[in-house]
């Protein structure tokens, strides 16, 4: 199994057991990003830890859980 499988497979694995996603915000609202078409893409974590993770490495944002 390719990284990229195992990766996947664990998140949709905790998100059926736990029933929600995360995903960080700040002031300025939810971060994306931009693809080369144009497309914007809004990040989503399986875990607050993950999504926790993700701020104390990167930017001063909160975790908000998103029932799914």
């Amino acid at each position: 199994m390719s990284l990229v499988a195992a990766h996947t497979h664990a998140f949709f694995n905790e998100v059926t057991q736990s029933g929600f996603v995360w995903t960080i915000r700040d002031e300025a609202g939810f971060p994306t990003s931009t693809n080369q078409s144009n497309e914007a893409a809004m990040p989503f974590w399986s875990s607050e830890i993950r999504a926790r993770r993700i701020i104390d490495r990167y930017c001063t944002c909160r975790c908000s859980p998103t029932s799914t």
